[in-house]
């Protein structure tokens, strides 16, 4: 969508043209969800709760010799499920919509897309980023930082087009490390100053507003001698890890990241050792009853014997799980854990990810009837948002409602296909 609708006075302000400005601003309004793979083709005229089940890449065992030794293939499947609509609703009196159009632009359909803007990226945001396991952290990004990022993913085999995802504080880090490296009177100078940035460190770099903090719980802060430690482990498929806290009472948020001693990431191919250890990201517990689960606050906290039952990402030590093997070696008791960032702390993250690391689709939402006066969609044919536009009438207060509605939903299908940059001050 590189270009708008005509401008027209009020006499053409028809259904048609409302909606396809408004799906044009909502569209230029968007910067991550663009970026990810879109299934959007796979739910239409589906609605709340209906789920696609996207096909991870199968893996095989490779075979030395003559002897074939067939096996089976491995195909891990991941649901993405539509949740319910979001919509933007207003009233008006009859002069409001009379409006030239320009104005009807101006003060109401700009307002309104850039608010449905952000609820869609911020929704989409917040389900991902938490669960993203890989990363790294600094003090301050720095290009080293980014160099970093791009191994990360390299050795993980992400090897499509990459994006640098980053958050107001982190983007200003990234404008200071990066000043010396442009030529004044080039247009890209201009670019970076105006806020729209090109290819560093192999990533095409975008500022997001609404990434939320990294925030941690009072549990003990990174520091020699941690003695957080692992006590017991479930290896393979949905996993949860019981920990040792310092202190009844002490807490873990969702979204943390935390690393055992001696557990390191492996090649997805070949299975080769890396050198970077693996983070696991806390989720959600899978049950209510889980230990140290609080229900009400959606956190984790030490009973009184100091543990917690966290859950994490899917994980597979080298014992019989072949191509699924994602982890050096099988958690045991005992290993010492390290979280991420100090204790009570709000601080800066951002994404670095291949567009195949997460999943988004939109419903072809159908036109109602009724009380409705008039009602229009239309699709992007780069998104696959149908945006639905619908006004009502009250005859006697000569109150308008209006109406904008689109439906989704959003998976993570790679978690190794993304990493998250922590900004630990």
């Amino acid at each position: 969508m590189s270009t708008g609708p005509a401008v027209v006075g009020t006499s053409a302000i028809t259904p048609q043209l409302r909606t396809k400005e408004a799906l044009y601003i909502l569209h230029n309004k968007l910067n991550f969800v663009k970026k990810l793979t879109n299934f959007s083709d796979k739910f239409r005229g589906g609605g709340t709760g209906r789920s696609y089940l996207i096909g991870k890449p199968a893996q095989w065992t490779q075979r030395k010799g003559y002897a074939v030794a067939p096996n089976a293939t491995i195909e891990d499947k991941v649901p993405l499920t539509i949740g319910d609509p979001i919509g933007i609703d207003s009233q008006y009196h009859d002069d409001e919509l009379e409006l030239d159009f320009p104005n009807y632009k101006q003060r109401i359909l700009e307002g309104q897309m850039k608010k449905l803007a952000t609820s869609i990226e911020s929704a989409v945001i917040a389900s991902i980023i938490p669960q993203i396991a890989f990363g790294a952290n600094s003090a301050s990004l720095a290009i080293g930082d980014m160099y970093r990022q791009n191994r990360i993913l390299d050795e993980q085999l992400a090897d499509g087009e990459k994006f640098a995802l980053l958050g107001t504080q982190t983007y200003e880090d990234y404008l200071v490390a990066m000043q010396g490296n442009y030529n004044p009177q080039i247009d890209i100078s201009s670019q970076i100053r105006e806020g729209i940035v090109g290819d560093v460190a192999g990533f095409k770099v975008m500022k997001n507003l609404l990434i939320p903090a990294y925030t941690t719980g009072t549990r003990t802060a990174v520091s020699a001698g941690n003695v957080v430690t692992t006590t017991s482990t479930a290896a393979g498929g949905d996993v949860t890890l019981a920990l040792t806290l310092n202190a009844v009472g002490d807490s873990v948020f969702v979204g943390e990241q935390f690393t055992l001693a001696g557990v390191f990431d492996v090649n997805p191919e070949n299975k080769s050792i890396s050198t970077i250890l693996h983070r696991f990201a806390v989720l959600p517990a899978a049950a209510a009853a889980q230990t140290g689960w609080d229900v009400a606050s959606g956190t984790y906290i030490a009973d009184a014997s100091k543990h917690i039952v966290v859950s994490v990402q899917p994980i597979y030590g080298p014992a019989a799980t072949g191509t699924r093997q994602n982890l050096s070696i099988n958690p045991t008791a005992g290993l010492v854990a390290t979280f991420v960032g100090a204790a009570n702390a709000s601080v800066a993250q951002s994404l670095f990810f291949d567009p195949r690391h997460a999943a988004v689709a939109f419903v072809d939402l159908p036109l109602h009837t009724g009380a409705v006066i008039e009602t229009w969609k239309e699709t992007d044919p780069d998104t696959g948002i149908t945006l639905r536009y619908e006004r009502g009438y009250n005859s006697e207060s000569g109150v308008q409602t209006v109406r904008w509605d689109v439906q989704m939903g959003q998976a993570l299908v790679q978690n190794n296909f993304a990493s998250r940059y922590i900004r630990t001050t």
